[in-house]
């Protein structure tokens, strides 16, 4: 489905009035207009009058709101049948929640959802020239034993890791120096930032590609394979074709006929640095500080974290570091000699 473009219009339904505004900043980001009812028979009135609605938001369950039923009259009518029905759930609600889908509901937001999240299930672009990162946000869940406290603090510094260009990594100097009880006491308080993958070796930052499953090589080629009966053997239609004839590169056997001698698949990946032959290509990680090769299946997740100190003690804080540089290694694949 094509991205929502900024002469669409979506419709809120829900009665909370923090949820609604939370949503109307997302969209407005996202140039797209936001109307608002409460009830789920004023939605049915204005999906009727207002051919533009193309996106619904609507609370599972409230008063004069019901999700499954609203899902049930939209898809019921053909000319809504394109409509994009998203249904916001607590999370005590997600078992009950299937009987939206199954009402014909798109796809449902967990209730606290981040601006990334309600974009990537709307299928949402931001406006052009807007905001590339979302805000930051604070930690919601209950702190654990030792941890600092989170909340909003006026008054204060934001104390961040910064991108290090010499060693690629993510470097926070300031932070040994946060953690301790008095700066808890003195209103220190941790921000999530985001969470970054990184090099399993290193803790570098890499960059992905789709590469070969055998050596991480960015340089596959798809083409069409062809299965030997007789000699079972599977390999690339260029290896089999002698100019008009087709013969088996492993056994020999010439004159192919197809359906009868082989069949054709679809077509693989052949990599043309290791020779490998596969069904699908893999994400492959490459670690901008030490040249490591990885599937991204086993890269690190970092959690990039922050911290608002008051102004009275962010002019005792260290300044950020330059780094120093970092030896380089030459490009190597993760293998049973070099794990």
């Amino acid at each position: 489905m094509a991205p929502i473009t900024t002469s669409a219009t979506a419709i809120v339904v829900d009665h909370n009035p923090a949820t609604i505004a939370h949503i109307d900043t997302i969209l407005t980001q996202a140039g797209t207009s936001c109307q608002t009812v409460r009830s789920t028979e004023a939605a049915c009135r204005q999906l009727r009058t207002d051919p533009a609605l193309s996106l619904v938001l609507v609370r599972f369950r409230g008063p004069e709101i019901d999700a499954c039923e609203l899902c049930r009259r939209i898809r019921s009518d053909q000319t809504l049948q394109e409509t994009m029905i998203l249904v916001i759930v607590l999370e005590d609600q997600l078992v009950e929640a299937a009987e939206a889908l199954r009402a014909g509901a798109t796809d449902v937001l967990l209730e606290p959802f981040e601006a990334r999240e309600l974009r990537i299930k709307a299928n949402l672009s931001p406006m052009k020239g807007g905001r590339r990162v979302d805000a930051m946000h604070g930690v919601t869940a209950a702190p654990a034993a030792g941890s600092l406290p989170t909340g909003p603090l006026s008054g204060a510094t934001l104390i961040a890791p910064v991108f290090d260009p010499l060693i690629r990594r993510f470097v926070h100097q300031a932070e040994p120096q946060l953690t301790g009880d008095e700066h808890q006491e003195n209103g220190v308080t941790r921000v999530q930032l985001d969470r970054i993958m990184t090099c399993p070796v290193c803790g570098g930052l890499p960059t992905f590609r789709m590469g070969c499953p055998g050596c991480g090589s960015a340089w596959c080629e798809q083409e069409t394979l062809i299965h030997h009966y007789a000699c079972a053997h599977v390999g690339r239609e260029s290896d089999f074709r002698h100019g008009s004839e087709l013969r088996c590169p492993k056994c020999r056997a010439g004159g192919l006929v197809a359906g009868a001698d082989f069949e054709v698949s679809g077509g693989g990946f052949v990599c043309a640095d290791c020779g490998m032959v596969s069904s699908e290509l893999q994400l492959i990680g490459h670690c901008l500080s030490c040249n490591y090769r990885f599937p991204a299946r086993d890269a690190v997740i970092q959690q990039l974290t922050g911290y608002r100190v008051p102004e009275r003690l962010a002019d005792q804080l260290p300044p950020q570091p330059g780094g120093s540089r970092g030896g380089r290694r030459p490009l190597r694949w993760q293998t049973a000699e070099n794990l």
